[in-house]
């Protein structure tokens, strides 16, 4: 389990996780997923002109009976990826259940060989603290100004206390091409 976040939006952490996802569906042959949980809405499916039929807020709902066919049926699958979009409509302070966040990061190992996260900053202490307990890596990214690095630092200070120092890889996305 790969989570891919960003203390600011803007920042690339989307397209890094659509691109490690695919990336690794094309060179492993294996079984990738992609996960957006960003809320109130998700916008990977956008950047992979997709038109899903269901999102993570489905598979959220049906938790306490989700398996492997279940997620798949809620997946829509390009390139080689499983992807379970991010909720479709607005949903004024939208939190995902915990425990149902929970055993749907279970039932997405237990299913993939591979899977990726695009993980929020806005999730609560107790959501990301578990969602990056159970991930292998978590790659932060940030672009090179100065209110997105400070906002970086904090995060990364976060993540560390939560005892994920050895987990974290840092992304600095270019603005600008000079």
């Amino acid at each position: 389990l790969y989570c891919v976040t960003s203390a600011k939006g803007g920042s690339g952490a989307t397209s890094l996780a659509i691109n490690l996802a695919t990336s690794f569906a094309d060179a492993h042959k294996a079984g990738v997923a992609l996960v957006d949980l960003n809320c109130p809405v998700g916008d990977a499916v956008s950047h992979l002109n997709l038109k899903p039929q269901y999102t993570v807020t489905d598979a959220l709902e049906s938790a306490s009976r989700l398996d492997s066919v279940l997620l798949d049926s809620f997946t829509i699958h390009t390139h080689g990826v499983a992807v379970l979009p991010g909720p479709k409509e607005y949903k004024q302070g939208y939190r995902p259940n915990i425990d149902a966040l929970g055993k749907l990061l279970e039932v997405l190992v237990r299913s993939y060989t591979h899977s990726f996260v695009d993980l929020p900053f806005s999730l609560d202490r107790e959501q990301m603290q578990m969602v990056c307990e159970m991930a292998a890596n978590i790659v932060v990214v940030s672009v090179p100004e100065v209110p997105a690095l400070w906002r970086t630092q904090r995060l990364i200070r976060f993540l560390t206390a939560s005892g994920n120092q050895e987990k974290i890889r840092l992304v600095i996305n270019r603005a600008v091409k000079k």
